[in-house]
């Protein structure tokens, strides 16, 4: 991998929530999304491509509705979720 240009890596990051609550993921006590927005900038300087992420405009925030939306896997999974 050290061959190839950060562009071109292919890396996943993996978070865990274990509060069970729906509506703030956090991991081990950490601020997950302000951690994965200042690990997605850092990724972002370093040339790797985030696709379609507008990195420039990323925030905590921002970042906290994708997790919301995109990226949970529900504890208590219903048909409506």
């Amino acid at each position: 991998m050290k061959r190839l240009a950060n562009a071109d890596k292919k890396v996943a990051l993996i978070y865990f929530d274990n509060t069970h609550d729906e509506s703030m993921p956090v991991g081990g006590s950490l601020n997950i999304e302000a951690s994965l927005n200042n690990i997605l900038k850092a990724l972002a300087n370093e040339g790797y491509n985030l696709g379609s992420l507008d990195i420039e405009n990323l925030t905590p925030e921002i970042l906290l509705e994708l997790i919301k939306n995109q990226g949970r896997n529900l504890v208590n999974y219903t048909p409506e979720d």
